[in-house]
């Protein structure tokens, strides 16, 4: 998985989420979002960056459920 954010700062990741060999997250640092990983840098990337707070991450029969807010929408 690669730095999300330079330097010394942290993205501060949660709600880690395992399907299909990957791993889903949301991170509350810039750019916000909802993120995957499959452990690689290259394969660490945000899925949604226009939503803040991704949380409530839920594997359920393969298919990924969550809560976010998105300032057009809320949540």
């Amino acid at each position: 998985m690669r730095d999300l954010v330079a330097g010394t700062g942290s993205s501060a990741p949660f709600w880690f989420t395992e399907m299909g060999g990957n791993v889903y997250f949301g991170i509350t640092s810039s750019p916000t979002g909802l993120w995957r990983s499959d452990g690689s840098s290259a394969g660490t990337f945000a899925v949604h960056n226009g939503m803040s707070y991704a949380r409530e991450l839920l594997n359920v029969n393969n298919t990924l459920l969550f809560s976010g807010y998105s300032s057009g929408n809320g949540f």
